[in-house]
């Protein structure tokens, strides 16, 4: 009996110290643990910053994105308001004009017809014989003849392509008148167009081997003479 208790107590010692021969290696284990987390603390903590400031830069960076794309949407907008606004003013401006051009032509036209109307029964009044008065001197008919020219010449001014039509007829009856100014001493191209009436607003230029082209303000035709190769530009 007694060998046997000794028995069992020695088994229970030797099994109670490799217990805790396994548990002291264990919390050996579990501090060389803790040892190493130790170690590796400071660089989690530093890569632990490291993430929190590129998070914050990041976060920065985005605000200014957002910054600069509210901006240029704003700036956009104001811009294609302003040109919408701008187009909307030229375009009433240019109708505005167009209106007050038409209205004019009208009035022009209208006096022009009113002119004409009047002329046959002048020139019908004129003929018929007025023994109670004096023949006048013309003054009343030179007036509305003189009205009538001016009438015509502010159609004309107004009318490219009317200008060049009678700039063109005025040319076929004067070219001769032209060239001879050109083949004497009239060494320059306003020198040579100088014959022309004003009102036609006639532009000239010398075109190599002595030809005169003849062009009016706000038209793009040109009318061609053969000069000799004295005059020059």
């Amino acid at each position: 009996m007694t060998v046997a208790i000794s028995v069992c107590v020695v088994y229970a010692t030797f099994k109670m110290r490799k217990t805790y021969a396994e548990q002291e290696s264990k919390f050996g284990g579990a501090i060389r643990a803790v040892e190493e987390t130790q170690k590796l603390l400071p660089e989690l903590l530093l890569l632990t910053q490291t993430v929190r400031s590129d998070a914050e830069a990041l976060q920065t960076i985005a605000i200014q994105i957002e910054v600069s794309v509210a901006e240029l949407k704003n700036s956009i907008d104001m811009t294609v308001q302003g040109v919408a606004e701008q187009q909307a003013s030229t375009i009433d401006d240019l109708r505005n004009h167009l209106d007050f051009q038409e209205e004019r032509l009208v009035k022009v036209v209208e006096d022009v017809s009113e002119c004409l109307h009047m002329l046959p029964q002048t020139q019908s009044a004129a003929a018929e014989p007025n023994p109670s008065t004096p023949p006048g001197n013309g003054t009343e008919s030179g007036l509305q003849v003189r009205f009538r020219k001016e009438v015509i010449r502010e159609v004309i001014s107004q009318e490219p392509k009317v200008r060049f039509a009678v700039l063109k007829d005025w040319i076929s009856t004067n070219s001769l008148a032209i060239v001879y100014r050109a083949s004497h001493g009239s060494a320059t191209t306003k020198d040579v167009i100088a014959t022309i009436p004003a009102y036609l607003e006639a532009q000239g230029e010398i075109a190599p081997g002595g030809i005169l082209l003849v062009s009016t303000r706000g038209y793009p035709e040109k009318i061609s003479i053969q000069l000799n190769e004295t005059a020059s530009p």
